[in-house]
């Protein structure tokens, strides 16, 4: 009983007014005398009908109308916010800082370096624009996708350095590892780095080492090539290869602490693991590989510190000073992850090439010309930091290939004769 006089209808204002108006209409004209030749029972009911009908259903039907009108407007406006919050992560969240670090910014410019005093900074000529619009990597989905919570976040200083201080293809690489928004894409972002890291560092100690043979011979280099000629590299008795800062340090390691060679083998068995048929099932086993070796990372980015100190540059333009025999250069700064380079003045004694990728080592310039370029990319509609994936030596030319997306780019002449003896 009580829960008959707790129903809704009972509590509804509709049904009651109703009852009412039947009651009403029932009561008025059932006390009438006079029903127009037609018998009272007949005329009270329809009379009951009529005005439970007009006064009592009739409002309930259009107050059931609005109610559903509202309910759809209400339903469109939640799905619109809830899309919205969906989307908000994917393009504005960042990684959690640690508690010592502050978090990097997406769009922040790497530190400048020291510049000579009598330098002061242009603007490098609109003619080689190489500024680049920012885009998903190779490594994440164009969709916008909510954070996972089982992802990987830990945000070290040696990532914070890697992002704002080593060579930008690496220093890009490192960002997307960073925020990549599911396992899957992190695991995918991590072993890309890895690669990137070998080849970044294989091309610059090849370009400051010129009396050991290239890292690239005829056929496509994949990650094994690259770590291959490192450990060769670091096999090599210093007395043979002229020093460079860092570079046996990291390739050796100490006891305790391994070599970034070490670092970068277990990373490529990663890679071959999952090339040859074991990728993650799951999400979370993605993360759970990502948690093994993102350790293996962050070692090998920590001993490639050394690379802070050998900028990669762009040559946008460069004039002969008569008076003084050097030359005035306007170089674009290739490091860390932001894709617009800052310009800087340099004056050198030794000319250089435009639009050419240099390392600038203590002794000078150094051109990366048969490693590293900046090529125009067909897909990509833009100039693209290139690598060497292949080195025809027979006939003489370079196929090149994206450091971001692993577009090829097309190929080249080489210009300079390449060492014949082994680094080892």
């Amino acid at each position: 009983m009580l829960r008959l006089f707790d129903s809704p209808l009972l509590r509804d204002w509709a049904f009651w007014l109703t009852i009412g108006w039947a009651a009403l209409g029932a009561t008025a004209i059932g006390t009438s005398k006079d029903h127009s030749g037609i018998p009272a029972w007949l005329d009270t009911l329809l009379a009951t009908l009529t005005f439970a009908a007009l006064f009592g259903l009739v409002p309930a039907w259009i107050r059931l109308i609005v109610r559903r009108i509202r309910q759809r407007r209400s339903q469109r406006h939640s799905m619109a916010s809830a899309k919205a919050v969906a989307a908000w992560p994917s393009r504005n969240a960042l990684p959690e800082p640690a508690p010592d670090q502050p978090s990097p910014r997406p769009d922040s410019r790497a530190e400048p370096e020291p510049v000579p005093k009598q330098e002061q900074v242009q603007k490098a000529p609109a003619s080689f624009d190489h500024r680049r619009a920012s885009r998903p990597s190779r490594t994440t989905s164009r969709k916008s996708v909510p954070l996972e919570k089982d992802r990987y976040r830990e945000t070290t200083s040696v990532l914070s350095d890697a992002r704002s201080r080593l060579p930008h293809p690496l220093a890009r690489a490192v960002r997307t590892f960073q925020l990549a928004n599911t396992s899957r894409g992190q695991y995918e972002a991590l072993l890309d780095a890895a690669e990137i890291l070998a080849i970044v560092m294989s091309t610059t100690a090849a370009t400051l080492l010129p009396v050991v043979a290239h890292p690239v011979e005829t056929g496509n280099a994949t990650f094994g090539t690259w770590t291959t000629w490192l450990g060769k590299l670091r096999d090599t008795s210093p007395a043979r290869t002229p020093p460079v800062p860092g570079l046996q340090e990291a390739l050796k390691g100490a006891p305790g602490n391994p070599g970034i060679v070490t670092c970068l083998n277990s990373l490529r068995e990663e890679r071959n693991r999952s090339a040859h048929g074991d990728k993650p099932k799951s999400r979370e086993e993605a993360a759970m590989r990502v948690r093994e070796s993102a350790p293996h990372l962050e070692a090998a980015l920590a001993r490639a510190g050394f690379l802070q100190g050998l900028q990669w540059l762009l040559i946008d333009s460069f004039d002969y000073e008569e008076r003084s025999h050097d030359f005035n250069v306007v170089a674009r700064v290739a490091m860390g992850d932001h894709p617009d380079f800052a310009s800087r003045p340099y004056t050198w004694h030794v000319p250089v090439s435009r639009h050419d990728v240099y390392v600038l080592s203590p002794q000078g310039p150094v051109p990366m010309s048969d490693l590293v370029a900046s090529r125009y990319c067909p897909q990509c509609h833009q100039p693209e930091m290139c690598f060497a994936s292949k080195v025809d030596k027979k006939h003489g030319t370079i196929h090149w290939k994206s450091f971001a997306q692993g577009h090829g780019v097309g190929e080249s002449g080489l210009r300079s004769e390449m060492p014949a003896q082994n680094a080892s």
